[in-house]
């Protein structure tokens, strides 16, 4: 399962019955998931909901947004901060797997360049010398 998935449902389990009651409820009022799909939906169904209504990366507003929009409506900002706090965790390490991409190319690139000088003899031209008188 996607750690943001994951991390969603891991949020809603932290809510007792009412409160999620209270969250189905408030995602009428927050949310474009229509009123006959949030009746009786447990928290597997809305995380389901979630992520088909408001995909991960590919939404103006994401399954995360809407979910710490909700809890924020709440007052329960603990659980929304610690949404957050995740969130931008997984992002710096996902941040940080693309500096490492780029520092692997950046490897390969120097590397090309010195396998290109080795191939100057050594006063400095290409190739053979050859006597051309």
């Amino acid at each position: 399962m996607d750690q943001t998935v994951e991390r969603i449902l891991q949020t809603l389990e932290q809510l007792g019955l009412e409160e999620f009651r209270r969250f189905r409820w408030q995602m009428r009022e927050l949310s474009v998931i229509p009123q006959c799909e949030l009746d009786g939906a447990d928290r597997l169904k809305m995380v389901d909901l979630l992520v088909q209504h408001y995909p991960i990366d590919h939404s103006p507003k994401t399954a995360v947004e809407v979910t710490m929009e909700c809890l924020g409506v709440m007052h329960r900002n603990d659980l929304k901060n610690d949404l957050v706090k995740v969130m931008s965790q997984n992002q710096d390490a996902v941040d940080d797997d693309d500096d490492d991409d780029n520092d692997e190319e950046a490897d390969e690139e120097a590397d090309e360049d010195a396998d290109d000088y080795d191939d100057y003899d050594d006063d400095g031209d290409y190739g053979d010398d050859e006597d051309l008188s």
